[in-house]
């Protein structure tokens, strides 16, 4: 009889709901805020003095990259994840700094820049500066190859008398080289994978916006796609598996998506309201996706498991976001148990109370008689 009730209690406790952990970032009325991924709690980190830009993460997830606008142009700051030292990287003297991207190591930044126009890398801390090329659109951020060798950026004039194309070229970061460009074909929103030699873009088919993967070694493109319909903002998954992506469902609404690197087992996540510039983006572990939909009239970033769901609200007016990366450290302690939490949470509760459970079910299993 014992027993029976201690299995019935175990049985009968409720299941802890799953939730995403991490931050976010973002800007938002001229200021650069952090929300928390788990509780949507938001701090504002810094300032801006003018236009909400592009932002992105050190790979260990210290810092926040920004644009700030001087009297001249932009300029490239960072800043600790709590708002603590502000450091300016860069100062222009015509022109600005665009679209920036850390590699993976962290120790360089790749970015366009106008006036002069082009592709260019920088130490992280804002010095040696070098120019790679002389042509590629400032509003896309060059992508860095795993092994930081080469770097995927978008052009979007073509040239005739220079033979330049429309579409997405692949450039060497060796120091003091001006390496000549390759094409590799007609498509943009490029980006590396970080488990195989190949890309995932956005290209023109029967003039929709397709998914391609282009492997680097033939420069075969596989069009994964090819529906009536366009994509938007397609990233892969952590692992290099799977990509996710929006996609327009009439006029008013959005898919969020996702498929194998093959082209099959493709999924809808979500439908929501449509936004004019749909962003999509993997959680560090795979687990979650966050998302742009319009939520009372303007866009607004949204939470999602990676196997769909009720999508959850994070923040209104957010236009544009990057996910802070999982730095190793705390990525190996993630796989560790974790402790309990404080029993003044009603999840902590429950947790505790599964786990006494659970212990009291072993005792009765090994000595009842």
């Amino acid at each position: 009889m014992m027993l029976q009730c201690l299995l019935s209690l175990f049985v009968a406790l409720p299941i802890v709901k799953e939730a995403p952990r991490g931050q976010i970032a973002f800007p938002r009325a001229h200021k650069i805020w952090v929300v928390d991924v788990e509780t949507a709690d938001t701090q504002e980190v810094s300032d801006l003095p003018a236009y909400d830009r592009p932002l992105t993460w050190s790979p260990d997830g210290q810092r926040v990259l920004f644009w700030k606008h001087s009297e001249i142009g932009w300029n490239f700051w960072t800043v600790n994840a709590d708002g603590s030292d502000s450091l300016q990287l860069t100062t222009t003297k015509s022109g600005g700094f665009r679209s920036a991207s850390y590699s993976a190591d962290g120790k360089h930044i790749a970015y366009m820049r106008d006036m002069p126009n082009g592709v260019y890398v920088m130490k992280s801390d804002g010095t040696d500066q070098r120019r790679l090329t002389d042509f590629g659109h400032r509003d896309f951020a060059p992508s860095w190859s795993p092994d930081g060798d080469q770097l995927l950026f978008f052009n979007l004039t073509a040239d005739a008398e220079r033979g330049l194309k429309r579409g997405l070229y692949l450039t060497k970061t060796i120091p003091n080289t001006r390496a000549q460009p390759r094409y590799l074909f007609g498509g943009h929103v490029g980006s590396f994978s970080a488990a195989r030699n190949e890309i995932v873009a956005i290209g023109d088919s029967g003039g929709q916006g397709d998914i391609f993967v282009v492997d680097l070694g033939s420069l075969e493109a596989r069009n994964l796609t090819k529906s009536d319909r366009d994509e938007y903002s397609v990233v892969w998954s952590p692992s290099g598996d799977e990509i996710a992506f929006a996609r327009s469902a009439g006029e008013d609404n959005l898919e969020i998506c996702r498929i194998s690197r093959e082209g099959d087992g493709l999924r809808v996540l979500a439908k929501v309201p449509r936004v004019s510039r749909p962003a999509v983006a993997w959680s560090p572990d795979g687990s979650h996706l966050a998302f742009l939909a319009e939520h009372n009239d303007e866009p607004a970033l949204f939470v999602l498991k990676r196997d769909g769901g009720q999508p959850r609200l994070l923040a209104e007016g957010v236009r544009m976001f990057a996910w802070r990366p999982i730095a190793s450290g705390e990525r190996a302690n993630s796989n560790r148990r974790q402790p309990l939490r404080d029993l003044a949470s009603e999840d902590s509760y429950t947790l505790r109370f599964r786990h006494t459970s659970a212990l009291l079910l072993d005792v009765a299993l090994k000595h009842w008689p």
